[in-house]
C-alpha cells in the first residue's frame, strides 16, 4: 500500500523533539507564572502552593517519560 513505507524521517523526529521540549518549557513557565500570580495577587497561598506542587510532579514524570521514549 502507498502508507506502508511512511516513515517520520529523522528531521520530522527532530522536529517533533524540538516541539516536545517547547510545550514542556511553555509549561513550566506558565505553571510557574499561575503559581506567582495567585499568591502575590489573588492571596491565595495555599491554593498555589498545591498548583505549583502538583504542576512540578507532573512537569516532571511527563519529562521523564518523553526523554526514555527518545531513546
Amino acid at each position: 500500500m502507498f502508507f506502508e513505507d511512511a516513515r517520520p524521517t529523522i528531521d520530522q523526529k527532530k522536529g517533533r523533539d524540538k516541539a516536545i521540549k517547547i510545550s514542556h518549557e511553555f509549561y513550566g513557565w506558565a505553571l510557574l507564572g499561575h503559581a506567582v500570580y495567585s499568591i502575590f495577587f489573588l492571596s491565595k497561598f495555599n491554593a498555589s502552593f498545591w498548583i505549583l506542587v502538583c504542576g512540578s510532579i507532573i512537569y516532571s514524570l511527563t519529562n521523564f517519560y518523553f526523554s526514555k521514549r527518545r531513546k
